[in-house]
């Protein structure tokens, strides 16, 4: 038996299907409302039966689409876990970039929306990030904290943490009453 229907997802269905796909896709949500919203008579129940089914397949693709982490936060980690396994190389925009395929410029940019901070100032803030935990969790030599952190000498990273900070690595190390063993107390720099 043919009948003429209007296929049409029970509206808040339709309403939270269309508001999951523009969350991925403004331009397939559009597309997507204009077509459920065009009141197009089909000819037989068959058809009207896959348009019912088309509603349901769209919700159960994204409820999976939902259930992956978006790209955003996959490309966030990645340059998070690049930037910290590549701190002791003294890491540079240059050196991201290439990492990731892209012009420095672009990656400049992208930095900067999806970390919410320009490269260079995220860089000394994890220097300064492992830094203190070095100086504060361990009796671990400035020397060997200056080249953990990609600086080419211990006087670098004294200098480095005295102006980010206000007092010198040793200062802070010996504020925290973590003080430096005697084999290498004076050696340190102020």
């Amino acid at each position: 038996m043919t009948t003429r229907a209007h296929v049409q997802a029970p509206s808040d269905t339709r309403i939270q299907v269309i508001a999951a796909i523009r969350r991925h896709s403004p331009l397939w949500a559009t597309r997507l409302d204009q077509a459920a919203t065009k009141q197009r008579p089909i000819a037989d129940e068959g058809r009207a039966a896959e348009h019912g089914n088309l509603f349901e397949e769209l919700k159960r693709l994204l409820t999976q689409l939902e259930a992956q982490p978006a790209p955003a936060q996959d490309l966030t980690r990645t340059i998070r876990g690049f930037m910290e396994t590549n701190l002791h190389r003294g890491l540079t925009l240059k050196e991201l970039a290439k990492f990731l395929g892209y012009s420095e410029k672009y990656c400049s940019d992208l930095f900067q929306s999806l970390m919410d901070e320009p490269f260079s100032q995220c860089v000394k803030r994890l220097r300064i990030e492992r830094a203190a935990q070095l100086l504060l969790d361990t009796k671990t030599p400035q020397a060997a904290i200056a080249e953990a952190l990609g600086f080419s000498d211990q006087f670098a990273f004294s200098h480095f943490f005295k102006r980010e900070v206000g007092c010198s690595p040793r200062t802070f190390r010996i504020r925290s009453g973590n003080r430096p063993s005697a084999r290498h107390g004076g050696s340190e720099p102020e």
